[in-house]
């Protein structure tokens, strides 16, 4: 089975490291593989005694030393593979100290284990998986074990993508979530009216349990988007759902989401979700090089698209006309 990788990440499960694989198969259905790694770097040959020399004994791992006579870094010294049980960040610290150079140990373990297969973005999937939602709170069509052989391969699908937008009051009370996934278009709203084309909760917690629940197990996005929707929609959900004791997890399991915040101009706020991809249109069309008069979505709507916003606010308080039209309109 072909398949297009969409997320990738380590675990580490009794002792052992585990390279997941999050994407999109051909046949539409969304996977995880699951695949034992051991993490691995290089040394020159000639520093082969100085490990004798580090004791291993307080960082809870364990290492092999593999040889082959072809192995050479760029100057034609020789190398060996340390090939360790668990990530090995502190047993490079002591090889440093010792003046031992390192090669290719800055390579986390799931970009080794796509260097090794051969894998660019899409693969070949081979072995037996279990389907559906499996007792370990897998939210994925089809979870592949560690016997599982995959390679490289050329695929692209269609990928699911999730667009979403939040509505909220003067004090971050979310009023509704909209949501738009292929053919799926609902609004979740806080009301006690009905309509068709919403979803009505009586409180805003019975709103965020649903949203991610319609999240995890009916539209099950590969890419979630929106507009500054990191910095605004996210963040206020996720606050929301503290106050309320819920749990912020959008992935493909029941990990919590995080989002990271950076202190640099430079480098947008990013949000990790387990198995799927968080793309925020500001910062996309930010990296593109697209320059506009500013950066509201009314404004890059108009320039690139040619339409407008169907409510205005120029003229207005935005919030205060916004707590209006969800009260009275």
């Amino acid at each position: 089975m072909k398949g297009f990788l969409v997320q990738h990440g380590t675990i580490i499960e009794k002792g052992k490291v585990f390279v997941h694989l999050f994407g999109r198969l051909e046949n539409g259905e969304s996977f995880c593989v699951k695949k034992l790694f051991n993490p691995y770097f290089y040394i020159k040959k000639q520093d082969k005694d100085i490990l004798k020399k580090i004791d291993t004994t307080n960082l809870n791992l364990n290492y092999q030393i593999e040889e082959h006579e072809s192995w050479q870094d760029f100057e034609g010294n020789s190398v060996i593979k340390i090939v360790c049980d668990l990530p090995f960040s502190k047993f490079i610290e002591k090889l440093y100290d010792k003046e031992v150079d390192t090669y290719e140990a800055d390579l986390f373990s799931s970009y080794r284990f796509l260097i090794d297969n051969d894998i660019f973005g899409s693969l070949e999937i081979n072995g037996d998986y279990v389907a559906g939602v499996n007792e370990k709170g897998e939210y994925i069509d089809r979870v592949y074990n560690e016997d599982t052989v995959v390679n490289g391969s050329t695929f692209f699908p269609k990928l699911k993508i999730l667009s979403l937008d939040i509505e909220t009051s003067k004090n971050s009370e979310i009023y509704c979530i909209s949501l738009v996934c292929g053919d799926y278009k609902k609004v979740l709203i806080v009301s006690d009216n009905t309509h068709e084309s919403t979803n009505s909760y009586n409180t805003e917690k019975a709103l965020l349990e649903s949203f991610f629940e319609i999240v995890k197990t009916k539209l099950d996005p590969d890419i979630i988007t929106g507009w500054n929707l990191i910095n605004f929609d996210l963040s206020v959900i996720k606050e929301r759902c503290r106050k309320h004791g819920v749990n912020f997890s959008l992935g493909r399991n029941d990990e919590i989401s995080r989002i990271i915040k950076t202190r640099s101009f430079f480098t947008p706020t990013i949000a990790k979700v387990t198995g799927r991809i968080v793309l925020d249109g500001i910062d996309l069309l930010k990296i593109s090089f697209i320059k506009l008069s500013d950066y509201k979505l009314q404004t890059a709507a108009n320039e690139i698209l040619g339409l407008s916003k169907t409510e205005k606010f120029e003229n207005t308080n935005k919030m205060a006309e916004i707590d209006r039209l969800y009260k009275e309109d």
